[in-house]
């Protein structure tokens, strides 16, 4: 089979043929249709700092996935060949205290796919029965390689009442976005996005932002305050990893108000406490999808009408994956999906 890997330090990445894997006890091979390309995937291709601390050459990468069902290893019963199916990209072993309190997506001993084991770029991957997501028949089946970061984004976003609540976006790649989108859709107002990149802050405003900001050009916490009369966001999702959006969306959001943050600082990040603690604000660190309730909600939402392929702005097929990768390090683009058989 073909799989992208990476064979070795430094930046790139190759295209190289690999045996087909074999499903092992309690495991589902799965002949990988789509798989789209998440900013990890562009860290490892350029091997930044994260990168060389945490891969181990040589891996295939990939995490966002969807395919149908190729083989079953000796126990798997929820699923049969053909299936069309996604998958949890984080791999929980089942015995920690978290996994013990319904805490997966923050096991202990987590292995993420595509990182820490083989992932999905690849024509076939091997994962447990135990992750596997099996996709609505009335779904487009592409939309299940977009799961994953869409998870990321109903995480933060609803684990606060979106419902006529003013909300400020940090940085809106796509699952800024995203979370743009779902403010939209529980009726929000206003929704703030705030982005240096003009690509996205076009997809932003797209997405039904009512005011979109270059950080860059204003100061973010007085253009919050004068779009809520004065009161400051109720909810503030923090999407970049940059240590001034975090500083300006904490002196953005009202007494009270509340925090979610995805985004991952390149380097420690030095905050003034005691404003966090004078306004009682309620800060959420946000690590992957709840296991499997963000999924369920997923599902409901795209079912229901939730325009998730409208932020798909590239299908390329699977030898032009260096043009994705391209198109991610520009900004230039919403998803990129792979198109793999």
């Amino acid at each position: 089979m073909r799989a992208l890997v990476k064979t070795k330090a430094g930046q790139g990445l190759e295209m190289v043929e690999k045996p087909i894997p074999t499903p092992g006890v309690g495991e589902v091979l799965i002949q990988v249709r789509y798989a789209s390309i998440c900013g990890t995937d562009l860290h490892i291709y350029k091997w930044d700092n994260w990168a060389q601390g945490r891969i181990k050459p040589p891996l295939t990468i990939g995490h966002e996935l969807s395919g149908q069902v190729a083989g079953l290893g000796e126990g798997v019963r929820n699923v049969q060949e053909g299936d069309w199916v996604s998958a949890e990209g984080h791999i929980w072993c089942g015995q920690c205290y978290q996994c013990h309190t319904g805490q997966k997506h923050i096991c202990r001993q987590a292995q993420i796919i595509g990182v820490d084991r083989d992932g999905c770029f690849a024509d076939y991957v091997v994962l447990p029965e135990q992750n596997i997501w099996k996709l609505h028949p009335e779904m487009d089946p592409c939309l299940g390689s977009v799961f994953d970061p869409f998870g990321n984004a109903v995480h933060a976003s609803m684990s606060w009442n979106l419902g006529g609540r003013s909300v400020l976006v940090a940085g809106c790649g796509p699952i800024g976005v995203m979370c743009v989108m779902l403010a939209k859709w529980f009726g929000s107002y206003p929704i703030i996005a705030v982005e240096t990149n003009e690509y996205r802050r076009g997809l932003a405003k797209k997405a039904g932002a009512t005011h979109v900001f270059n950080p860059q050009d204003v100061d973010v916490a007085k253009k919050a305050l004068e779009a809520t009369a004065g009161q400051g966001v109720d909810i503030f999702l923090e999407m970049s990893g940059s240590e001034s959006a975090i500083r300006s969306g904490i002196s953005a959001v009202r007494p009270g108000g509340g925090i979610s943050l995805l985004g991952i600082p390149g380097k420690e990040v030095s905050l003034d406490l005691a404003e966090v603690i004078f306004k009682q604000l309620t800060v959420l660190g946000i690590n992957g999808r709840r296991v499997f309730d963000n999924w369920y909600m997923m599902e409901k939402l795209v079912l229901s009408g939730f325009d998730l392929q409208s932020l798909v702005t590239h299908r390329l097929p699977f030898s032009e994956w260096e043009r994705g990768m391209q198109l991610m390090a520009e900004g230039t683009c919403g998803k990129v999906t792979l198109e793999i058989s």
